[in-house]
């Protein structure tokens, strides 16, 4: 799937409307502040099949799962696709790479 092809297919969201900011070598992310905005936005906006892209996401949503498994959500289920940001580990498995791929295949 090409990045235009994914953006054509799936409606995204982005937990805050603003970047929070920078925190080490990564993005700041106020679980606090994004829990609050999660309620928010999962009354309305998630429904039916979802894809949390990183932990910390789907942590702020309160849905806790293995990398790239379903699960019930929210009267649909949800997975977590590892954040690709570069400073996440589990990237830089090829088998975790080649699992990532048919999922995202499955998908389109």
């Amino acid at each position: 799937m090409t990045t235009g092809q994914y953006l054509k297919k799936f409606r995204r969201l982005n937990v805050f409307n603003i970047w929070p900011g920078k925190n080490g070598k990564g993005d700041a992310f106020p679980l606090a502040r994004a829990r609050t905005r999660a309620a928010r936005l999962a009354k309305n906006l998630i429904c039916g099949q979802t894809v949390f892209v990183g932990i910390k996401t789907a942590e702020a949503f309160s849905f806790k799962s293995a990398p790239l498994r379903w699960r019930k959500f929210n009267g649909g289920k949800a997975a977590i696709l590892p954040h690709p940001s570069g400073i996440n580990r589990w990237w830089n498995d090829p088998d975790n790479k080649k699992r990532a791929k048919r999922f995202m295949r499955a998908l389109g």
